[in-house]
């Protein structure tokens, strides 16, 4: 299971953090295939676009939406958790796709319908295939729906996944998309630049200059931390250069200073 950090950037160290051991390993997913009688069961992990098969212990422990189960009782489709002891699952804590089913209200007279309101674009709308899109996660409160993390960091603290050096100076955090790319800002030489890494080992993939940077008795380099909205990218310099930017090469789509061109200032 991979999780992530949320830290300011002056040093710009870009950390992922693995949590598992040789022992032990959790799963967080999708039931996707199961075999009662053969007790097997594959998981699809969607943050990190992968499935594992694993063998089910015979004294294996079901909760099913919180419920003690039948391991006959688990479903393809079902949502959650499963839990490795040596090589053979010793835990399997799911959720049905189905909600409870509730008691049928008691007829009542017919009323004129309600117009339906237009819909509206909220925060938790906005982009949900990517998997951090913007400072402080798909809502902006710093809330992380991953379950069953590690909390003893004393006796058992996380593994370094990698880290990637060179990325300048600035405060931004990271943004995660979902094809598998972490997007940060730093610097380069004295321009402000996008930065993109590769989710699973941290090789940097492009840079892109976006204006100059900015320096000041407050530190020099970005401040902002680039938002995902599909396939392209917007990032803002501390020199107020406003960018739209493809997210498979960093390409530069539209450029704009909000202080110069609408008369602002910093």
């Amino acid at each position: 299971m991979l999780s992530f950090a949320r830290f300011l950037v002056p040093a710009f160290v870009v950390s992922l953090l693995l949590i598992s051991d040789s022992s032990a390993a959790v799963y967080s997913g999708i039931i996707k295939q199961f075999d009662a009688k053969q007790k097997t069961v594959t998981v699809s992990i969607p943050s990190r676009s992968f499935t594992k098969q694993l063998s089910i212990s015979s004294s294996v422990s079901v909760t099913i939406d919180g419920k003690p189960a039948k391991l006959e009782d688990v479903k393809v489709g079902y949502t959650g958790t499963v839990s490795t002891a040596g090589t053979q699952v010793s835990r399997m804590s799911l959720k049905s796709k189905a909600a409870p089913s509730k008691p049928k209200p008691s007829p009542r007279p017919a009323k004129k319908p309600e117009p339906t309101p237009a819909p509206t674009e909220t925060l938790e709308t906005v982009d949900t295939k990517a998997i951090w899109p913007q400072f402080r996660g798909p809502a902006r409160d710093g809330h992380s729906t991953e379950i069953d993390l590690h909390w003893d960091w004393k006796n058992r603290p996380p593994a370094p996944l990698w880290s990637q050096k060179g990325l300048g100076e600035g405060y931004a955090s990271v943004s995660v998309g979902a094809g598998g790319k972490v997007f940060t800002m730093g610097t380069q030489g004295e321009n402000a630049c996008v930065f993109a890494m590769n989710l699973n080992d941290g090789t940097p993939l492009w840079a892109t200059p976006i204006g100059r940077k900015r320096g000041d008795g407050m530190g020099g380099g970005p401040r902002s931390t680039p938002s995902i909205d599909g396939e392209v990218i917007f990032a803002l310099s501390s020199n107020g250069d406003l960018a739209c930017l493809t997210a498979g090469e960093g390409g530069v789509i539209w450029n704009k200073n909000i202080l110069r061109d609408f008369g602002g200032n910093n």
